[in-house]
């Protein structure tokens, strides 16, 4: 039976932690072997609040409050604003731009609605005023506010949607011609309101700062180079910490291939000299890219505890420190053939995944492996945040009071 996730209507942190859930499965091997994730997860908080490995146009920021608001006089507001959202599919199918839609292979059967993916992004921004409102709420008070108002005579209070958010275009939610593309006031107000959440993120640089759209890393862009303060000493601490976790992603592997090798599983002939030479090319690169003898691994900790609010597991900051020490006390170049450094990569992985280990697994175990798990270097979500980045920027670039035709 296929492995399925039910998504909650609940509170902002619960859905954080459901959308934490789910992004793990955009890798190509989701299992967190090694335990990193929530460091990984957390730094692309700090350089990217607010974004998601889901998220895919910026645009959306703006849909989903429209169409709350479009549906807030309804007596089942919450059920029409979600079938509004499966309907709203077909209709941004009519433009010519459809890159990132959501729902655009399974129609209005898709599961994870705009709604659900972007809610936690809309709390931080200050698009939806309360970010501890569940989507059914926010759908729902509207009009209940509106009917004691009218029986009781209550004060307003205050409104589920900022009041300063651009109108939508005039034939929404059956015809929007221009799909995802921002005008200038739409684009200007969310650079705004990301800026005024995060106003020392390397996010928050970047929307005044456009970067390239080739750069594989943000540490690679020429835009970021230029960032100063918090977002610079954050960018740092990414930097750092992603080259030098990449050396252990990669002995893991490696590891897994020899025990693929020896136990003759001929569709993974070849890894082992794959991730050998990997494994030398990050050895020349962590030499070069980063100081790791000058990392101050007690600050990142720091950092990361009072972002968090709480501190890094035990057991990953341990691992973490004793994996830099290798780095620091052995040449990176010998890792591959180190007996303590592979041992930790096993003991690690035993102790994180007990049950589903796969250095020293069974052939049945073995089998499924898809050859890479986890093997790709840390971006901190870079990918989806280039393409939001560039939407608001492109509404940006265009003329002031441009129409949405």
């Amino acid at each position: 039976m296929p492995s399925t996730i039910a998504w909650l209507d609940a509170s902002a942190d619960e859905q954080q932690r459901m959308r934490d859930i789910i992004s793990l499965f955009t890798d190509r091997d989701s299992r967190d072997e090694l335990g990193i994730g929530q460091v990984r997860d957390s730094l692309g908080d700090a350089l990217f609040p607010g974004s998601s490995t889901l998220h895919t146009r910026a645009r959306y920021l703006l849909f989903v409050p429209w169409i709350y608001q479009y549906v807030e006089r309804e007596r089942e507001a919450s059920a029409e604003a979600e079938r509004l959202e499966r309907r709203f599919i077909d209709t941004l199918r009519k433009s010519e731009d459809q890159d990132g839609l959501i729902g655009g292979r399974a129609g209005a059967g898709v599961r994870a609605l705009p709604s659900s993916v972007y809610w936690n992004a809309l709390g931080l921004y200050g698009i939806r005023l309360d970010e501890t409102q569940s989507r059914a709420d926010a759908a729902n008070l509207p009009r209940s506010i509106r009917l004691r108002t009218e029986v009781e005579g209550e004060a307003e209070p205050t409104p589920v949607w900022s009041p300063e958010m651009p109108a939508p275009p005039s034939g929404f939610p059956t015809d929007v011609p221009e799909g995802f593309a921002l005008t200038h006031a739409e684009a200007s107000w969310l650079r705004d309101r990301i800026v005024s959440a995060a106003p020392d993120a390397l996010y928050a640089h970047l929307l005044d700062n456009r970067p390239t759209e080739d750069s594989g890393f943000p540490w690679d862009d020429p835009a970021a180079a230029s960032a100063t303060g918090e977002a610079r000493v954050w960018l740092d601490h990414a930097q750092t910490f992603s080259a030098v976790i990449h050396g252990a992603q990669l002995l893991y592997n490696l590891q897994i291939a020899e025990t693929c090798d020896a136990l003759d599983l001929e569709q993974h002939e070849g890894r082992v000299e794959q991730y050998r030479a990997e494994l030398d090319a990050w050895a020349e690169n962590v030499e070069n890219e980063v100081d790791r003898f000058g990392w101050d691994l007690d600050d990142f900790f720091a950092r990361l505890a009072n972002l968090r609010g709480t501190p890094v597991r035990a057991g990953t900051a341990t691992f973490i420190r004793e994996w830099l020490q290798y780095t620091r006390n052995e040449p990176p170049a010998s890792l591959a053939n180190s007996t303590g450094a592979r041992r930790l990569i096993r003991i690690r992985e035993h102790t994180n995944k007990p049950s589903l280990y796969r250095i020293d697994a069974s052939v049945k175990r073995l089998r499924d492996w898809g050859g890479a798990s986890q093997a790709g270097r840390l971006a901190f979500r870079w990918g989806t945040v280039q393409v939001l980045l560039r939407d608001i920027h492109d509404g940006l670039e265009r003329p002031i009071g441009t129409p949405d035709a």
